[in-house]
């Protein structure tokens, strides 16, 4: 493949299910849409709907390195892993950074590769959830980090999932709304700011009326601002009766 060309790191099962769509994506990787755009797409809300339970666990060496190991997430939990040539170097150059060998059970995978991915400044994006299931891989910093230049598109989620998304998976993108009851949207953005610290990935966007806000990122940072928007819009009300109205 040539250098623009996304290489896939995808389980080996479904590699030949995969075969069609992969070559699709590969010729339309500078496409900024979504990979799947109809109206039944999979962005569910429920972190049940979108994840089953990986099959096994794995070894992890201190000489493993992010290729080797999303390998393994592949093959664990049946998601095909891609990656533009670029990053895909990256990640075979890249050890996990281990002290020493580490047994993954088959109930962490999710949360253990993706916070040794964020550690090393990349993420998951959802190319598609439905078979053959894609995920890709994007850098958070450098001259390439950009959602939209992927060709995949964050999560929707509810805010109310916001901890367990945390907790169970830290290196997903996701965006969510919330409904202001008080505050004004625009004025609150501007006052939140300060907060992003990675426009390329952390937005904080009012939207509509002025009393919705857009807010896209990594979950702990998710979960943060939700909170403060929340203590915000309370304040803005000048009583302690208000709320923050939670949509996805």
């Amino acid at each position: 493949m040539s250098a623009s060309t996304p290489n896939l790191r995808g389980a080996r099962t479904a590699r030949s299910a995969a075969s069609a769509l992969l070559l699709a994506l590969s010729l339309g990787c500078t496409n900024t849409a979504p990979v799947d755009e109809s109206p039944d797409a999979a962005r569910p809300s429920a972190v049940d709907a979108l994840f089953t339970p990986p099959t096994r666990g794995f070894d992890v060496k201190p000489s493993t390195t992010l290729s080797d190991l999303l390998d393994d997430f592949s093959e664990a939990t049946g998601w095909a892993v891609l990656a533009d040539a670029g990053d895909q170097r990256g990640l075979a150059n890249t050890q996990v950074g281990l002290q020493g060998r580490r047994d993954v059970p088959a109930n962490e995978v999710h949360a253990f590769v993706e916070s040794v991915l964020v550690t090393h400044g990349y993420a998951f994006s959802l190319a598609s959830a439905r078979e053959p299931r894609i995920l890709r891989v994007v850098p958070l910093r450098g001259p390439g980090a950009s959602l939209s230049r992927s060709g995949a598109g964050p999560v929707d989620v509810e805010l109310a999932d916001l901890e367990r998304w945390e907790r169970e998976h830290p290196g997903f993108v996701l965006r969510a709304l919330v409904r202001l009851e008080h505050a004004d949207g625009r004025a609150l953005a501007n006052s939140l700011r300060a907060l992003v610290r990675d426009p390329n990935l952390e937005v904080v966007v009012p939207v509509g009326d002025g009393r919705t806000v857009i807010l896209s990122g990594l979950a702990p940072w998710m979960r943060e601002t939700r909170d403060l928007i929340a203590e915000l819009d309370l304040a803005d009300a000048g009583t302690r009766g208000g709320s923050v109205n939670r949509t996805h």
